[in-house]
């Protein structure tokens, strides 16, 4: 079945060649919690979707409430917020039926 793995990775984990920012890597064998990801993830099997990304966060809305983790059903809105070194981006999307 396949795994897609997001990841910002540290600076030994690649050559500079790439550059910094957030990856995607879509891995074919099945990972486990034994997997060791830095073994697991080549530099040429990776796509560069965010260059110069450092960090994101997610969280969701719950009443009046910005969570960093949520169980349930739809929550009301989701934001999205993109850590760079000069800059903070956020992005909200607002579900209006939940």
């Amino acid at each position: 079945m396949g795994n897609v793995v997001y990841a910002i990775p540290k600076e030994n984990l690649f050559s500079d060649s790439k550059g910094s920012g957030l990856y995607r890597w879509i891995i074919v064998e099945d990972i486990t919690q034994e997997t060791d990801l830095q073994k697991t993830l080549e530099e040429e099997d990776s796509q560069l979707l965010l260059p110069q990304l450092e960090g994101f966060s997610v969280q969701m809305l719950r009443g009046s409430e910005w969570l960093d983790g949520y169980n349930g059903t739809t929550p009301q809105a989701l934001r999205v917020t993109f850590e760079y070194e000069d800059a903070e981006r956020i992005y909200e999307a607002w579900f209006p039926n939940s």
